[in-house]
């Protein structure tokens, strides 16, 4: 069975990890890219980035520069890049603003929404670098984290007006972590065992929670929760007995509590679950098997406004084909009957978002055709019903999927991905339709 996990918790505090063999596979064309162990671990400073004052930073009006884009100028209608088609409708989205063009080992693509726009974080080399872009694609903040290794895994979640942002290198590593809560939140968290994967979160008071893991070798996840706002300092691991593919971490709407949701494999690498894991400090009788299947990859798991239930989809992975599905939880960990929902046959990368009361957005990008990046609205309700007028609603067509990776935010009543893709970066920002 092909599922599509949604856990939702809040409208915002979500991050996701896709980079696993199977994505990689895909996104170095075939070739899963080889790991060095004794890779130095990070060592990022902030510094800022000299193209960021400048008065040419890129908007949408600027996307002309892209011979792939067209200018949207201040009087412009948004446009949409892509025909209709059976089972799905265009979406209008203003023409892409090139993030970074001509960039080398872009990865980890991470965004999320803040009330006058979105802020972004990508893995390019040699640094993480983030970026604040308002809602009319002016990158109006910029700020780099040179490190000594390639970062692998980046994330990055916001809260109100507040950010927190953390990332790996290649070949595990220090957790790295940000926060724009407390003045000198800028800590080095050393984990018990070998990480390649982040995600994190932020309560209403700017506590920050980590849940990393090694995507490819461990069955030990390495939490880490602050105890007052800013960034943790310590990790605690605990061994939830499967082989971890995907982590997400979310904020229980109303709480200072989190929630730790994993995508994995049983030992016999046949049968697979969705875990979820408490914020006690001790593990006993707090890890809750929410759902059973098999072929499970990697997650993406946002919280639902109320603070009852989460939702999470996932890439359900049968050795060919990736396909998209989702899933409605608790945030108690008490077990609910679970709705599946299959999305996309192919899927090459995936996230997920709540996108304002009743509504959830999964966006994914597929090969068929040309490639194209579509967007399933759902209510965030236990029926998880598809919203719209169409199943699925294309944001971006005439691109590669294959090697491609997004995120996915809302802000404003505008949809915002961000893709990468071998050496560029492109910002699509699109209205949200009339569901």
């Amino acid at each position: 069975m092909r599922a599509l996990v949604i856990t939702a918790l809040l409208s915002s505090g979500c991050s996701l990890i896709v980079d696993t063999d199977a994505v990689r596979a895909k996104r170095d064309g075939g070739v899963v890219a080889s790991r060095d162990a004794s890779t130095p671990g990070a060592d990022a400073r902030p510094e800022s980035d000299p193209d960021a004052s400048q008065p040419d930073a890129p908007t949408f009006a600027d996307a002309a520069a892209s011979p792939d884009a067209a200018a949207l100028g201040p009087d412009a209608a948004p446009v949409s890049s892509c025909p209709a088609r059976m089972g799905a409708a265009p979406l209008t989205c203003a023409p892409p603003v090139r993030v970074v063009s001509g960039g080398l080992d872009l990865y980890s693509p991470s965004i999320d929404g803040l009330a006058d726009g979105f802020m972004s974080a990508i893995s390019e080399q040699g640094a993480v670098v983030r970026r604040k872009i308002l809602l009319d694609g002016t990158i109006a903040e910029t700020e780099r984290y040179p490190t000594r290794a390639r970062p692998e895994s980046v994330a990055v979640t916001t809260q109100g007006a507040s950010w927190a942002l953390a990332f790996v290198p290649a070949g595990g590593g220090a957790i790295e972590c940000r926060s724009s809560v407390a003045t000198s939140s800028a800590t080095r968290i050393t984990p018990a065992s070998r990480t390649d994967g982040v995600s994190l979160a932020m309560s209403p008071l700017g506590k920050v929670a980590i849940g990393a893991a090694d995507l490819a070798n461990t069955i030990a996840l390495q939490r880490a929760i602050s105890d007052q706002p800013g960034c943790p300092t310590t990790a605690v691991s605990n061994n939830p007995s499967f082989f971890i593919k995907g982590v997400t971490t979310v904020s229980v709407p109303g709480t200072e509590n989190f929630r730790f949701v994993i995508s994995s494999f049983s030992p016999n690498t046949v049968d697979s679950a969705i875990v979820g894991i408490d914020d006690a400090p001790t593990m006993a009788d707090e890890i809750f098997t929410l759902y059973d299947g098999l072929g499970m990859r990697e997650i993406a798991t946002v919280p639902v406004p109320g603070g009852v239930y989460m939702a999470s989809v996932w890439i359900n992975y049968d050795g060919t084909t990736a396909a998209l599905g989702a899933m409605l939880n608790r945030t108690d960990l008490e077990l609910a009957p679970p709705v599946d929902r299959a999305i996309a046959p192919d899927v090459y990368d995936f996230d997920l978002t709540a996108c304002g009361p009743g509504c959830l957005a999964a966006a994914y990008a597929v090969e068929e055709g040309r490639g194209r990046i579509s967007v399933t609205f759902f209510s965030d309700d236990v029926g998880l019903t598809i919203l719209g007028t169409e199943p699925e609603q294309d944001a971006a067509c005439t691109l590669a999927a294959m090697g491609a990776e997004l995120d996915l935010a809302y802000s404003s009543g505008k949809i915002a991905i961000l893709y990468t893709q071998g050496t560029r970066a492109d910002l699509y920002v699109c209205d949200k339709p009339n569901l």
